[in-house]
């Protein structure tokens, strides 16, 4: 554990020189050092994230989870990856949309509460992570205590910008922007909830045993939430600026991605069978490539295809019988909310323009 610890920490300490030294010696790369460290973060995530499974992803209420000595350790623990992933995705996405203000603001006293939280239960984090493989030395492990490091290194920096130029640039902490930036933290953290979080948490034979089929009264709601959610959004959304309507559905489409990601690790790309054509699947790759390309011609192909596909099978799901937790039924509908509602709530909010009948060439 002991190495791990200190790999967090050296990260954590090269970062700083770096920062110290860019800034002293060349300013004007300050802001591209920022996004280089960013991406390298992110790298970092994606390679220990699709490397192998997760330890609890597969575990149930009623298991006794070897390593954890109650289910208070285990619940807290998910909790502590729960918002490891909410933390990280922020800071990723920090030095390129460093002027959302809300953004600003979590990246600056959030984040850092929560790496250092991770930090000082790294133990927990680290078993639920990647099990008791960490007792020998773990690659997985390695790379994750190294990605807490830069993401504390990037929320001290975030923190400093904030109480600098909070005078210079306007920055009002009052009784609004409290709300709005509560709101928007829990939204985040529930874009990253982990599928396999409410059937570890709760036993869902014990709240119901009725399946989630059928169009019976749970499909139903299901069904609701999938309308209600984009709406949600796009009243919240739609009055922002273009920077933070932008950031929205960037860390919306890339938490869905990563959801989505649970089931596709680097082994499966090397079974045809594993590849995710299903056109669901793709459209949650899509989404996050064509905000990030501003590539108009492929999300016109996921706005006409997609979305009619998606609710079809939202309304007429494959799935074996559910139940209400069960993580192979979350994990159907968290991978066909966005793929149905994302490439229309980025139509609503201006950031594609609505489609014309060339479009709908281009997309075929």
């Amino acid at each position: 554990m002991t190495t791990y610890f200190l790999s967090g920490v050296g990260a954590l300490i090269l970062f700083i020189i770096s920062a110290f030294l860019i800034k002293k010696f060349n300013s004007a790369k300050f802001t591209l050092f920022l996004k280089i460290v960013g991406l390298a973060t992110a790298l970092l995530f994606i390679f220990r994230y699709c490397l192998a499974d997760l330890y609890l992803e597969n575990k149930l209420y009623t298991d006794a989870v070897e390593g954890f000595a109650s289910r208070g350790q285990i619940i807290f623990s998910l909790v502590l990856v729960w918002i490891n992933v909410t933390a990280i995705l922020m800071v990723i996405l920090y030095p390129f949309f460093n002027r959302v203000k809300t953004l600003k603001f979590l990246s600056a006293f959030v984040c850092p509460v929560i790496f250092l939280l991770n930090f000082s239960c790294l133990r927990n984090l680290l078993l639920a992570n990647f099990g008791l493989e960490i007792d020998g030395f773990s690659i997985r492990a390695l790379l994750l205590s190294i990605e807490l490091g830069l993401g504390l290194g990037i929320s001290i920096y975030a923190l400093q910008d904030y109480v600098i130029n909070i005078k210079d640039e306007g920055y009002k902490i009052d009784k609004q922007t409290i709300i709005c930036v509560v709101l928007s933290f829990i939204g985040m953290v529930l874009a990253t909830a982990p599928n396999y979080f409410p059937q570890i948490a709760f036993n869902p034979y014990a709240i119901t045993q009725e399946n989630v089929e059928n169009l019976n009264f749970l499909h139903r709601v299901y069904i609701y939430l999938g309308i209600i959610i984009p709406i949600v959004l796009y009243v919240l959304l739609k009055d922002r600026s273009d920077d933070t309507k932008m950031f929205a559905m960037l860390y919306y489409s890339l938490a869905g991605l990563i959801l989505f990601t649970l089931t596709h690790k680097f082994e499966d790309f090397t079974n045809v069978a594993g590849l995710p054509f299903h056109l669901c699947n793709t459209a949650l790759y899509i989404t996050p490539i064509c905000l990030i390309f501003r590539a108009k011609k492929v999300f016109y192909f996921t706005y006409f295809i997609n979305v009619m596909g998606a609710f079809l099978a939202m309304a007429m799901p494959n799935y074996e019988s559910a139940c209400i937790f069960e993580w192979k039924l979350v994990n159907f509908w968290i991978n066909h909310y966005p793929a149905f509602f994302m490439p229309l709530l980025l139509v609503a909010l201006k950031i594609f323009e609505r489609p014309k009948i060339k479009q709908f060439y281009y997309s075929m």
